[in-house]
């Protein structure tokens, strides 16, 4: 059983502030970005190497994680005996930057240690996304959940507004 725990959502909208339920929310820090993006860094290489895709080499896209966990699903992963955490961990940073770097968004950091609630922020959208619980999702509903449609959809709720 994984110790990964969330709620059953990755996107809240009409938010006038942060989700407080998370816990308290860690001040801007450059060493705070900057360790985080080498984290995202190192986990784009262990997802290369773990994988070794022709797609990975060249430019990482939602597409790609959804394909990524079809061919674990399709190779029998089982998130109850699997590494869950590992993958959610992964995947969740490279999502996390992903998305960033797409349609941008404030990075909210909880903790120091632990990435589970690391969310983006809109405060002129009153939006704010949980990039680590929608790869929790995907791991672990077989059916129905997408990184293209999460990217896509946040994509369409920053530029609605």
């Amino acid at each position: 059983m994984s110790l990964f725990r969330i709620p059953p959502f990755d996107v809240l909208a009409d938010q006038k502030e942060i989700f407080p339920g998370f816990g308290e929310v860690l001040p801007d820090s450059l060493d705070r970005l900057d360790r985080f993006r080498k984290l995202a860094d190192n986990a784009l290489i262990r997802i290369r190497e773990g994988f070794a895709s022709d797609s990975l080499l060249l430019n990482i896209q939602p597409e790609t994680l959804d394909d990524l966990v079809q061919q674990m699903w399709a190779e029998g992963w089982d998130p109850k005996s699997g590494d869950v955490n590992l993958f959610v961990t992964d995947f969740g940073l490279v999502l996390t930057q992903m998305l960033q770097v797409l349609v941008g968004g404030q990075l909210v950091f909880r903790s120091e240690n632990d990435l589970n609630h690391i969310s983006l922020y809109w405060p002129d959208r009153g939006l704010e996304v949980f990039p680590f619980h929608k790869s929790f999702i995907c791991l672990t509903v077989k059916e129905g959940e997408s990184f293209r449609l999460f990217v896509q959809g946040v994509s369409k709720l920053v530029s609605n507004k």
